[in-house]
């Protein structure tokens, strides 16, 4: 780039940074956005322009590095599948002029030429034409979303054969990582394909939605929560196979001592996930099947008392007719997605009848347990267990 070509732009940002954006009204700061976000458009187009020729003219050796995409990385300090992305993009805008004249005038966004340039690597050469008109008149009038949708139906219309190979290809990049990190944490990374995912997603719509009012929780949050109480589910019902005999449960380990919160005493141990608080064992030991195992000086085991379950179907049942859900104000949720909360814990002498349980979901629950303002609801008085109004 000639020096100073860059000047009136930045001349033209310096400006904008300058501006007192809290005198400004609603309806200017609104078509700032609109004007804003062509231009943008606009520059990139400009950006993949460049970077076409650049990869053209040096055929991807730029100071030493085998690749555009490299060079990229670097110079612009940038991540390499954003880097590749933009050079097979550029490579199609380059030979495509309709589109890049779209996005370099602003018509159309950088997402939307994306769709646009990843759409003809599924078509026939002799169909890219025909398929750039009906596209580009698309671009116009929708956003990348529903313009990916279109495109995907007219692949499958011009190249059914193809379409299916790229949803097998689609299939087979699936992937789910999970690792424990560093400060305890469980991370999850993953990609599915748009039937998996569309399964996922529209088991956690219904379990992600806000519980009340007064819930706080950012979406990002609330579908995490939806995860763990599906799987939460799924183990409580007994429906995945068995492992060795043995049905898929989550042990908790901990010791008498601290769940008791005895002084100098540990937290426990969660299977798959290390250690937890005291209180999370608590938390999870109220609607839990104990059991009693005393380990010798050297950790062995010397006995295995019976199992106990502290909440029976029966109670369930009738807590489930009481409390008709979670029982913390203006909480939604029903009675199957709840655990069963001692309101005085049963480490602590509470017995495990009615009047000392209550139905919380899994966000109240915690909640109740580990917040500093957990006393604020209280147990419900009900008027009988037989069905209500």
């Amino acid at each position: 780039m000639v020096a100073g070509e860059c000047s009136p732009l930045s001349a033209v940002i310096d400006g904008l940074v300058a501006r007192d954006l809290t005198a400004s009204p609603v309806s200017s700061l609104a078509d700032d956005l609109v004007e804003l976000h062509r231009q943008l458009a606009r520059l990139q187009g400009q950006i993949a322009r460049r970077v076409a020729a650049l990869d053209s003219f040096t055929a991807g050796q730029v100071e030493g590095h085998v690749t555009t995409a490299s060079w990229l990385r670097d110079a612009c300090l940038t991540t390499h599948e954003y880097a590749a992305d933009l050079v097979r993009t550029a490579r199609v805008l380059d030979a495509r002029p309709a589109c890049a004249a779209a996005l370099q005038t602003g018509s159309i966004s950088y997402p939307h030429a994306r769709v646009l340039t990843s759409t003809f690597a599924d078509l026939p050469v002799d169909c890219h034409d025909s398929a750039e008109s009906i596209l580009l008149e698309a671009a116009q009038k929708m956003d990348p979303g529903r313009l990916r949708t279109v495109a995907v139906r007219l692949r499958e219309t011009i190249n059914r054969d193809h379409a299916q190979r790229s949803s097998n290809r689609d299939h087979a990049r699936r992937r789910l990582h999970v690792s424990r990190t560093l400060d305890g944490m469980v991370a999850l990374d993953g990609l599915l394909d748009p039937e998996a995912g569309g399964i996922v997603l529209s088991a956690l719509m219904p379990l992600s939605r806000p519980l009340c009012p007064d819930d706080t929780r950012t979406p990002a949050q609330r579908r995490a929560d939806a995860l763990v109480e599906m799987a939460d589910h799924t183990l409580a019902t007994g429906d995945l196979p068995t492992v060795a005999s043995y049905r898929p449960t989550i042990n908790v380990t901990i010791s008498l001592e601290s769940l008791r919160k005895e002084p100098g005493t540990p937290g426990g141990e969660l299977d798959w996930a290390g250690d937890i608080t005291a209180e999370t064992a608590r938390r999870i030991g109220c609607d839990a099947t104990v059991r009693r195992i005393i380990l010798g000086p050297d950790s062995q085991p010397l006995d295995v008392g019976r199992t106990k379950r502290l909440v029976t179907t029966a109670q369930r049942t009738a807590l489930a007719v009481r409390d008709r859900g979670c029982t913390w104000s203006g909480c939604t949720r029903p009675p199957w997605h709840c655990d069963a909360h001692h309101v005085t814990a049963w480490i602590d002498g509470g017995d495990t009848n009615l009047d000392n349980l209550r139905l919380l979901c899994r966000t109240h629950h915690r909640r109740t347990h580990e917040s500093e303002n957990s006393n604020r609801n209280t147990l419900p008085t009900p008027e009988g267990l037989g069905p209500g109004p």
